[in-house]
C-alpha cells in the first residue's frame, strides 16, 4: 500500500514537473513543437478552474439579488425625481403666494382693486416692449389700465386685449408717455418717456421748478385708467438749460423688467372709494 501511495505521488510530481518545463521552454521560445501539447495539457485545467470559480460565485450569490438591487435602485431614483419636481413647484408656488400677497396688501391701503395676473408671454417684435397677461376683459382688464409689481412701482399699461389674454405695453418701450409728478415743494408735473427699450426719461418739467437727484416721481393720474400717485422712480441726472422753457432728468428706475413673472392690473377705485 505504501509503494502504491510513493508510486501515485511520484508520478504526480513527475506530471507536475514535465509541465513546469514546458511552460520554461515555451517561455524562452523552445517549447514550439511541444505547444500543442502543452496546451491540450493546460487548457483543459484553465477551464475547469474558470468553470468551478463561476460555480463558487454563483453558490454564494443568491440568485435574483443583482436585478431586485437595480429595479430598488431604478424606483428609489425615480421617487427622488418626483420629490425633486414636487419641491420646485411648492417653492416656486410660495414664492408666487408671496409676491401676490405683498401686491395685494399694497394695493389695499391705496384703496384700489386689482387682478393679480401672470405673465404668460412677451411679444416676438424685437424693437417693442410688450408682456402678455394670463388675464383679459372677462376678468375686467381692458386698455388703458396701469399694471404694477412689488409695491406699486407702474411697469406700464395695457395696450390691447382679448377675451382671456392682454398685452402690457413696458414703460420703456419708446412709445409710452405718462402723465407724472415730481414730489417736491412744487409738485413739479411732467412727462415719462420710454428710451430705446432700455431705460426711461423725465422730460417737459418746467424749467423754474428745480428738481433733484433721488426726488419720487408718481402718477399724475392725468390719464383714464391711471390713478394718482403710483411710483415709477426717482430722478436721476437733472440735464437744464436756462435758455430751455424745459428740463429733463434720467430716471432711477427700482425694478428688472425682464423677469416679470406676476402683475397686477390696477382696475379703479375700491368700492368704498367709488
Amino acid at each position: 500500500m505504501s509503494q502504491r501511495r510513493l508510486s501515485a505521488r511520484s508520478f504526480t510530481l513527475l506530471f507536475l514537473v514535465a509541465i513546469l518545463l514546458l511552460v520554461v521552454l515555451d517561455a524562452f521560445g523552445f517549447g514550439k513543437p511541444f505547444r500543442s501539447l502543452t496546451s491540450a495539457i493546460i487548457n483543459p485545467i484553465q477551464e475547469a478552474s474558470a468553470s468551478m470559480a463561476a460555480g463558487i460565485q454563483s453558490w454564494f450569490q443568491p440568485k435574483g439579488v443583482t436585478g431586485d438591487l437595480q429595479f430598488q435602485v431604478a424606483q428609489l431614483e425615480e421617487e427622488r425625481n418626483s420629490l425633486l419636481v414636487e419641491n420646485a413647484e411648492l417653492r416656486s408656488l410660495l414664492r408666487d403666494q408671496a409676491s401676490a400677497n405683498e401686491q395685494s396688501q399694497l394695493l389695499s391701503t391705496k384703496n384700489l382693486r386689482f387682478q393679480v395676473t401672470r405673465v404668460i408671454g412677451r411679444s416676438l417684435d424685437p424693437s417693442a416692449q410688450i408682456i402678455i397677461i394670463n388675464r383679459g376683459q372677462s376678468s375686467g382688464v381692458f386698455v388703458g389700465q396701469v399694471v404694477v409689481v412689488e409695491d406699486g412701482i407702474v411697469i406700464g399699461r395695457v395696450s390691447s386685449t382679448t377675451s382671456n389674454t392682454a398685452q402690457v405695453l413696458l414703460v420703456t418701450d419708446r412709445r409710452s408717455k405718462i402723465s407724472v409728478e415730481v414730489q417736491n415743494e412744487f409738485n413739479s408735473p411732467g412727462i415719462v418717456i420710454g428710451e430705446r427699450g432700455l431705460a426711461l426719461r423725465l422730460t417737459t418739467v418746467p424749467q423754474d421748478e428745480p428738481i433733484e437727484f433721488g426726488q419720487s416721481i408718481v402718477t399724475a393720474g392725468l390719464e383714464a385708467g391711471v390713478p394718482r400717485g403710483l411710483l415709477i422712480g426717482t430722478v436721476g441726472d437733472v440735464s437744464s438749460t436756462a435758455t430751455n422753457l424745459f428740463q429733463s432728468a434720467s430716471i432711477r428706475y427700482p425694478v428688472s423688467l425682464d423677469r416679470l413673472q406676476l402683475v397686477s392690473v390696477v382696475q379703479g377705485p375700491s368700492t368704498d372709494e367709488e
